[in-house]
């Protein structure tokens, strides 16, 4: 009846038999039409699915993209002058951390690594500044603003000498025993395990507390050795530093701590062994890192943190700690060597290191202060020739970057002083001074010079009037263009095509 079909056939190969059966193609179509739109319905759904899940991930992991960008645009307007491309980071910076959740905790845990770094900084005395220790401390949620510090050192005197390399495990169990204590009595507070059965903790009370400052820690050690089993409290000793109030005066506490494990006599029932600054006991002398920082302050040029320095080396261990005569020789030879040193970092000519080290050479037979007050002058001169050479290297930059402006938009009719002085930024006269100091000749006669160069290209080679030359290489008008050329070249633009 004219209606197509299609047999299926099978052969048995147990009976010999085939068997076949004829089906419409009608309806073979319909099912693999059938099959085929169901097929396309699971792809549909578990693509929709898949991009359902991607979109919930993205959202809950991390802020959309474009909404960060719309962030750093808005805060990158609200920034003006120097510092904004710092401040706008810092602020998008913050603005991630509040709107990514991951982010944030994965800088949450990090924080106790970068405690345990900046005790440790402190008691070593790394920091060269007191303002980099206290953007740190600010970062940590750590209290510096009207705060007085001291060093407290735990020790354990448990094991005798002869067998303690057999009880390594029981002293670092009593060790990890008093860290959990003291993070379970003083939250938030700074320690640190140094190792040798010592552990170090960093007091922080209020100024107005300073003068039971000693009190205040007895009372916070004895809470601490009541939190842990009599038998090893008992063995457990406390040696205190002397307060500060400063952050970058912290190491001092943690040396004059560390004295105190010789010389605890008359204090072994007390529950903090003090530092006693007795009169004429130890001759205070200036610390290990002394030459960092003279090293620091010269080759960074910074005058005014050098003149701080040196003012404190004078009356903290010449005028008012009264040094004998000896310790002043070893303080100025070591003054002297650090200066020596420094003059061979700082890439001075012969001449120029002839001079000062020359001064140091001319004085070896005055007395002893005028010795102490040439060097430290020689330092202050050491430090100003530095920040004179780095302030003319910053000065090559910026005249660097003004010729390469003034290269690209010679064309433009108001270039000038004051424009340029306002596209970077700085007064008229300084960019002047500047100029003629680095490239050696005055702002506007390299402008002259530079668009009658490019006008000489032109007239060569180009067909174009003199007219559209002098308003290309930047010219009002024609006059102008040819009274300058004329000065320049001693032709004008007419004869100087011709030749």
């Amino acid at each position: 009846m004219g209606e197509k079909y299609m047999m299926l056939s099978y052969s048995s190969g147990k009976s010999g038999l085939i068997y076949s059966m004829l089906l419409p193609q009608k309806v073979i179509n319909d099912r693999m039409m059938s099959s085929i739109m169901i097929l396309s319905l699971f792809i549909l759904l578990g693509v929709t699915v898949g991009l359902l899940l991607s979109y919930h991930m993205s959202v809950k992991s991390a802020t959309p993209i474009n909404d960060i960008l719309n962030q750093v645009s808005q805060v990158t307007e609200r920034f003006e002058g120097h510092q904004n491309v710092f401040s706008s980071l810092k602020t998008t910076f913050n603005y991630l951390v509040s709107t990514n959740s991951r982010l944030a905790d994965a800088i949450e845990s990090q924080k106790p690594y970068i405690r345990n770094a900046f005790i440790n900084r402190l008691i070593f005395g790394s920091f060269i500044k007191e303002e980099e220790a206290d953007k740190i401390a600010e970062h940590i949620g750590f209290p510096c603003a009207g705060r007085v510090y001291g060093i407290i050192i735990f020790r354990f005197h448990l094991i005798s000498e002869s067998i303690r390399e057999e009880n390594l495990q029981l002293m670092s169990s009593c060790v990890f025993s008093l860290l959990e204590v003291i993070e379970r009595e003083l939250p938030g507070s700074l320690y640190t395990n140094l190792g040798d059965e010592q552990v170090v903790l960093l007091l922080n009370m209020p100024e107005k507390e300073k003068l039971y400052f000693r009190q205040n820690a007895e009372q916070m050690i004895l809470s601490i050795k009541e939190a842990m089993p009599s038998n090893i409290s008992e063995k457990l000793f406390a040696y205190g530093g002397n307060e500060v109030d400063r952050l970058d005066q912290i190491y001092d506490s943690f040396h004059n701590a560390a004295y105190m494990f010789n010389n605890e006599s008359g204090q072994i029932e007390n529950a903090v062994i003090w530092y006693r600054e007795a009169a004429g006991s130890i001759p205070v002398y200036p610390p290990q890192d002394l030459s960092v920082k003279l090293t620091h302050y010269v080759t960074a040029g910074d005058g005014d943190g050098l003149h701080d320095l040196l003012e404190d080396i004078m009356k903290k261990y010449i005028i008012e700690n009264n040094l004998s005569v000896y310790l002043q020789h070893m303080l100025l030879n070591e003054l002297q060597i650090v200066l020596f040193r420094i003059l061979g970092r700082v890439g001075m000519e012969e001449e120029e290191y002839r001079k000062y080290y020359t001064g140091l050479e001319e004085n070896h037979n005055a007395a002893l202060i005028t010795q102490i007050t040439t060097t430290l002058n020689l330092y202050k001169q050491v430090c100003d020739y530095v920040g004179r050479q780095k302030q003319l290297q910053d000065s090559e930059v910026v005249a660097s970057a003004i010729v390469s402006y003034i290269d690209t938009n010679y064309g433009d009719c108001c270039l000038s002083l004051t424009s340029v002085a306002d596209q970077f930024g700085i007064s008229e006269p300084y960019l002047s001074s500047i100029f003629k100091q680095t490239q050696g000749i005055n702002f506007s006669t390299y402008v002259e010079v530079i668009r009658i160069d490019k006008a000489k290209d032109f007239l060569k080679t180009t067909a174009l009037s003199v007219g559209d030359i002098a308003q290309l290489v930047g010219y009002g008008s024609v006059n102008s263009f040819c009274r300058a050329f004329k000065r320049v070249t001693g032709l004008s633009a007419s004869e100087y095509r011709k030749k």
